[in-house]
């Protein structure tokens, strides 16, 4: 049942409110359990550990389930640095996506809209390189710094991403994302050989990272160096068979022309059209997709946006072939 279809239940919408409660309260049990909780970095990222306190006889008092849940967003407001199953956990727990309508008229909408990003995954920065690991430095410090850079990224800011990066990796070097980050950084500042250096330490730190091989591949296709490029597509194609898709089936099609393979050239060629048959449903979908990439990878730091669609555009308008004589889902391949 939906929190907002109890109404008879006490909410506390004010944190000042909450902290008059009795220690013996609920609602406060759960604050200084979750406090606790967090200020422990070794509990703090064990999934184990918040499935222990959800278990908790004060999270099972009905009447003060609208109490718990205000004290959890007032907490998470200043307490967000948490694992990816720890928000799946507490997503369960307090029901936050199915009240997510409720949680954003109530509350900070910035606030609201951080939590169900972390909830899905969508800006996951992952914690295991910090598990059995002693913690000898600022981890609050560099967890800030982490998702600055992360945040500054995504908007395009390299200056100040580069900032937070360097700071970060003065403190600790043992993080791939931390690592991939400061790749995609360099590879934006088009420094190869940095992004390089980057790449390489964040596959010796995680080797199953399937976007770090891809990003090495392409730049080692950048730089004339077909074959060792293919050997990072194909560790993929054979090792992380699920991590397959049509950006590392075009790199290991670049790789085939170049070397003059172009019977598997042209093997990749039809893998990659496949794909784009299993994803749209059409040509026009096809070509809106496409429109919409053209766009939005156009767009640089520094460099006006502008929207220019190469060579698809006179393609689907006046072009002969395709979309006017062939279906969508026509056979690539030949009985």
């Amino acid at each position: 049942m939906k929190l907002a279809e109890q109404p008879e239940i006490r909410m506390f919408f004010d944190a000042d409110e909450a902290k008059e409660l009795l220690p013996s309260h609920p609602v406060q049990q759960l604050s200084q359990h979750m406090q606790e909780l967090y200020d422990d970095f070794a509990r703090r990222i064990d999934r184990n550990e918040w499935q222990a306190l959800m278990t908790e006889d004060f999270m099972w008092k009905v009447e003060y389930q609208k109490g718990r849940l205000n004290a959890l967003i007032v907490f998470l407001e200043q307490h967000h640095f948490l694992p990816t199953s720890v928000w799946k956990m507490l997503d369960i727990s307090f029901g936050l996506t199915e009240n997510k309508e409720m949680l954003f008229d109530r509350y900070n909408g910035e606030l609201i809209d951080y939590v169900m990003k972390q909830v899905n995954g969508m800006q996951e920065l992952k914690y295991d390189c910090f598990v059995n690991r002693a913690i000898d430095f600022d981890i609050e410090h560099y967890l800030i710094l982490r998702e600055e850079a992360q945040f500054k990224l995504m908007d395009g800011n390299l200056a100040e991403a580069e900032q937070c990066l360097s700071e970060a990796n003065a403190i600790f070097q043992d993080d791939p994302d931390l690592q991939l980050m400061r790749a995609k950084y360099y590879l934006e500042a088009r420094d190869d050989s940095e992004a390089m250096g980057c790449l390489n330490l964040l596959l010796a730190l995680k080797p199953d990272e399937h976007e770090g091989y891809l990003l090495r591949a392409r730049l080692l296709c950048e730089q004339g160096q077909y074959e060792e490029a293919l050997r990072d597509c194909q560790y993929i194609e054979v090792n992380l068979p699920d991590s397959v898709d049509q950006d590392i089936i075009y790199v290991s099609m670049q790789c085939k022309t170049a070397l003059g393979q172009l019977e598997e050239a042209w093997d990749y060629q039809i893998k990659a059209a496949t794909m784009l048959q299993e994803k749209y449903r059409s040509w026009d979908d096809h070509f809106v997709a496409y429109s919409c990439g053209s766009h939005f990878s156009a767009s640089k730091p520094g460099i006006k946006n502008y929207y220019y669609i190469t060579g698809m555009l006179d393609l689907m308008t006046n072009g002969t072939l395709l979309n006017k004589k062939l279906v969508w889902n026509q056979p690539l391949l030949t009985e």
